[in-house]
């Protein structure tokens, strides 16, 4: 038996969809055959005229349809208003003079057909203030927008299926991966403890009591937060600072540039799922800098425009070691190359968490790595 997955990639696939949507559409324009303008020519068999004005409907309800969910849709997300305005006029003067191209194919048709010749009268555009009249509104609204009303409504219910699907998957998956978290973590309060002890041990050296401090943070954020659905993008700022600033202390100065800029997101109120940064931080030290036996460096910097989101990290590859060197360096330096499983987990996270709303892109070259992601946090 398929299940609700096996059926969710299966429609990933384009050829599916597209066969899907044909299907789809055939259907519609059968549906228009028989229950709409059989009625229109007073007719019981087809031809080639109430063919060719079905298909014109089709057309009609086919552009809306898609101009709704590729266009309107979006723009209401984003709130751009006046796009969204003209939009919505221009898909208004289009769908009216397509709803009447039937009418006037039936009437080129039949020209000595006087109930043809009196709705084109009635219902036809011949001039721009028709565009506004009740005829054509009419029959717009009664044709080409009735049957937009029912894709548009079989449309939305299913994406909001597939969103509530996605979001019990989500949380199924939060819920594993806390627990895989409690099962392989230290008692928390006896980690906090034991760091508070030692910190009192070293506290005449400075360096090491922040270290200490800032170790802690680190852990308590990364426990308490990860249990919110959602944190201000500046707490996750702040642990990503945090975090750069332990792996500052671990590298001496002359083996490591860093570039870091976040001030541009520091103050932000938007909000972001919890610890879902960390990881490419993570990557650039744990690949590129803590893998190197010579100078390295890491840029990492953080941009928010009308609440769209550009991270970017970029790190040095490590200094491939020559044969004659240790086996032990050129294991080290190999293991660098492959990729990790924390990388494959915020691409899942992303998939269910930022579904259409993020984008993430790496380039590797022989002496660096790069992480884009784009993210919407409206």
């Amino acid at each position: 038996m398929i299940t609700n997955n096996e059926l969710s990639l299966l429609y990933t696939k384009p050829q599916i969809r597209i066969s899907i949507h044909l299907l789809f559409w055939g259907c519609v324009f059968i549906f228009l055959c028989f229950f709409n303008h059989l009625p229109l020519f007073n007719t019981t068999s087809f031809s080639r005229i109430s063919l060719l004005s079905n298909a014109t409907f089709l057309v009609a309800i086919i552009l809306n349809h898609y101009f709704f969910f590729i266009i309107i849709l979006p723009l209401i997300r984003r709130k751009k208003w006046l796009l969204l305005f003209l939009a919505v006029v221009s898909g208004y003067i289009s769908s009216i003079y397509l709803a009447t191209v039937p009418l006037w194919i039936s009437q080129m048709a039949y020209p000595d057909n006087k109930a043809y010749l009196a709705k084109l009268n009635f219902y036809g555009v011949r001039s721009w203030s028709d565009l506004f009249s009740y005829g054509p509104m009419i029959w717009a609204f009664t044709t080409i927008f009735f049957y937009n009303f029912a894709t548009i409504l079989l449309k939305t219910a299913l994406d909001f299926y597939k969103s509530q699907r996605e979001k019990l998957s989500a949380q199924k998956e939060r819920n594993l991966m806390e627990l895989h978290f409690l099962k392989m973590q230290i008692q928390p309060h006896f980690l906090f403890n034991t760091l508070n002890n030692i910190y009192g041990m070293v506290i005449d050296n400075e360096l090491a009591a922040n270290s200490i401090t800032r170790l802690s943070d680190l852990l308590r954020f990364s426990i308490t937060g990860s249990k919110k659905d959602w944190i201000l993008l500046k707490e996750e700022v702040g642990f990503l600072t945090d975090y750069i600033n332990l792996e500052k202390i671990r590298h001496k100065p002359e083996k490591l540039n860093l570039e870091v800029d976040f001030h541009h997101v520091s103050e932000s109120e938007l909000k972001i799922r919890p610890l879902l940064l960390i990881n490419f931080i993570e990557n650039a030290f744990k690949h590129g800098v803590n893998a190197s036996a010579s100078t390295s460096w890491v840029t990492a910097s953080l941009v928010e425009k009308d609440g769209l989101l550009k991270f970017i990290v970029r790190n040095s590859k490590p200094v491939i070691v020559p044969k004659d060197k240790k086996e032990d360096e050129r294991r080290v330096l190999r293991h660098t190359h492959e990729g990790g499983i924390g990388l494959i987990n915020v691409r899942r996270r992303l998939e269910l968490e930022y579904p259409e709303k993020h984008t993430l892109s790496s380039r590797e070259t022989d002496t660096e790595y790069s992480v884009e992601l784009v993210l919407d946090l409206r």
